[in-house]
């Protein structure tokens, strides 16, 4: 991550390349603790407000199903319109 922190010694493209790792990596620590707050209990309607969203956009984000693992389309939804 040298790349984003000075970027005058890196090239554009590393810088991009560094960034995109970044980004990467945060996107999994903010599912995981998506997923941690859902098995504990809260909401959508919670967890969009400390993401500064809508229950429906976190949702949408973060909460579709996996089809392999719920065989069932649209059960995460009735359980994002009753949070």
């Amino acid at each position: 991550m040298a790349e984003l922190s000075h970027p005058a010694a890196a090239s554009p493209l590393e810088a991009l390349a560094a960034a995109r790792e970044l980004s990467g990596a945060t996107d999994a620590a903010l599912r995981a603790a998506v997923d941690r707050a859902r098995s504990a209990g809260q909401s959508w309607s919670r967890i969009g407000d400390v993401l500064g969203t809508t229950r429906q956009a976190a949702f949408q984000r973060f909460g579709r199903p996996d089809l392999a693992a719920d065989p069932q389309p649209g059960s995460g939804l009735r359980d994002a319109q009753a949070s």
